[in-house]
């Protein structure tokens, strides 16, 4: 059985579990909340909702077993957008080097818009990776009712 959780009690907790398995930029993570979700007691997903600016919304994602990507929790996580938040878009940046994430991305229907280059810190201090950045319109989700 698959569990969401998004309380307050566990916040910190969960922002740490993302930021341990993908680059999450610091200056973005000031005003959030975030969607877990389990099965049988352990995390198999997070996502992060950062920085909602009154018209766009960050997110970050996690994701440690496939079995998370299913309907159900991309129509949670597009219906916290752009019905509960009511933002405008929705904008996520991945390694521009990720081909599972990026068609993964594409496959809900985000549109990549562009990369930047050198933005994304490596386990490795020095090193930074290129970051493709993908974004949605509320228009555009198929993943709510108009």
């Amino acid at each position: 059985m698959i569990k969401v959780i998004s309380d307050e009690k566990h916040k910190e907790f969960y922002l740490n579990w993302v930021k341990e398995r993908v680059p999450v930029p610091n200056q973005q993570i000031e005003n959030y909340s975030y969607q877990a979700f389990e099965i049988n007691k352990k995390t198999v997903a997070v996502i992060i909702f950062a920085d909602f600016d009154g018209n766009n919304m960050f997110i970050h994602l996690a994701i440690d077993d496939k079995k998370a990507v299913q309907r159900r929790f991309i129509k949670l996580m597009f219906n916290y957008v752009f019905v509960q938040s009511k933002a405008n878009r929705v904008t996520g940046q991945c390694d521009n080097d990720n081909d599972k994430i990026k068609k993964l991305m594409e496959g809900v229907g985000f549109k990549k818009e562009g990369v930047v280059r050198q933005v994304m810190e490596t386990d490795t201090s020095a090193v930074y990776k290129d970051a493709a950045i993908y974004g949605m319109l509320k228009e555009e989700c198929r993943w709510i009712g108009k």
